[in-house]
């Protein structure tokens, strides 16, 4: 029974690690057009005929761009948010350091925004990983040393993996003393 509850909590976990980017990667696409992609459009127009860019250069740009804005969208959103981006708030996910409850560093951010855009890029494919592991983690949980878990079972969670290993440790030493 015990199996079971995992399963189906980790099944609601990928659902929402799954709407959560679905969520985030609407937000970079909406803060590149407006705040980037409007003033190249009126740098094009301003430009005689022939311009600075052809079509192809200006869709390389804006490929440019959005690489900018979703590396600065994940670095910035779980750093100062405290593992939280849009999607990640608006769900009630939250990212977490797999030893210890305080912030990510801004390297472990870099690093997950970095993890994030490979699996972006490899068409989503990489983002299935979680759901062959027995610890339900991603390449970007991996590489950053992280975990994606709901905000308020976070914490019950690691208070159990504590006094679990806490107890293996004092039966260890008791067996070392004996």
């Amino acid at each position: 029974m015990r199996l079971q509850h995992k399963f189906l909590l980790f099944k609601r976990i990928n659902a929402k690690r799954c709407a959560a980017y679905f969520i985030d990667i609407i937000a970079i696409k909406l803060i590149s057009y407006f705040l980037f992609n409007q003033y190249f459009l009126i740098f094009l127009r301003t430009k005689s005929s022939s311009s600075y860019l052809s079509f192809n250069g200006l869709d390389e740009v804006l490929s440019i761009i959005f690489t900018f804005n979703y590396l600065a969208y994940f670095t910035f959103c779980f750093s100062i948010y405290e593992g939280k981006s849009l999607g990640h708030f608006l769900l009630g996910l939250q990212v977490k350091r797999c030893c210890f409850q305080s912030k990510l560093t801004l390297k472990e951010c870099l690093n997950r925004a970095m993890a994030n855009y490979v699996c972006h890029k490899t068409y989503f494919i990489l983002f299935l990983i979680p759901i062959f592991r027995a610890d339900n983690k991603g390449i970007p949980d991996i590489l950053s040393n992280s975990q994606t878990c709901y905000e308020g079972l976070y914490n019950t969670i690691t208070t159990d993996q504590l006094s679990s290993q806490t107890e293996i440790t004092k039966s260890r030493n008791f067996d070392q003393a004996a």
